[in-house]
């Protein structure tokens, strides 16, 4: 099957392979070294991907399966990911964890700039 990982905005073609899934497309436009910067990777299972030094900047991550492995050490990423992490992050009920929970406070500003918080309601 063709799959082409596309600019999220333009819609130009940033990456095109013959392949089984969208994660090994993804997988194959990394070990090429195609640039990824704004791609839409909405709905990429990228479980076990190698994302080392890839740059996810304003790509869209929505309905992925972002890797939470040293796989992803590296990555360039920016404020829209970094506030849909830490937004997921303080919704996760760690029990009674004093150092959690005070990380989750810490993290507050930055999870309530989530682009779907108006959506999944502010964390307060």
């Amino acid at each position: 099957m063709k799959f082409e990982i596309k600019h999220r905005f333009t819609k130009v073609t940033l990456f095109s392979v013959n392949t089984s899934t969208l994660k090994l497309a993804v997988e194959l436009a990394i070990k090429s070294e195609a640039d990824l910067y704004r791609a839409n990777l909405c709905g990429a299972d990228l479980r076990r991907a190698n994302l080392c030094g890839v740059d996810l900047r304003e790509a869209d991550l929505d309905f992925s399966c972002f890797p939470l492995w040293c796989g992803s050490f590296g990555i360039k990423a920016d404020i829209k990911l970094a506030s849909q992490l830490a937004y997921h992050f303080c919704r996760i009920d760690f029990g009674t964890s004093k150092m959690v929970k005070a990380a989750q406070i810490a993290l507050k500003p930055l999870a309530n700039k989530f682009h779907k918080v108006g959506e999944c309601g502010k964390i307060e």
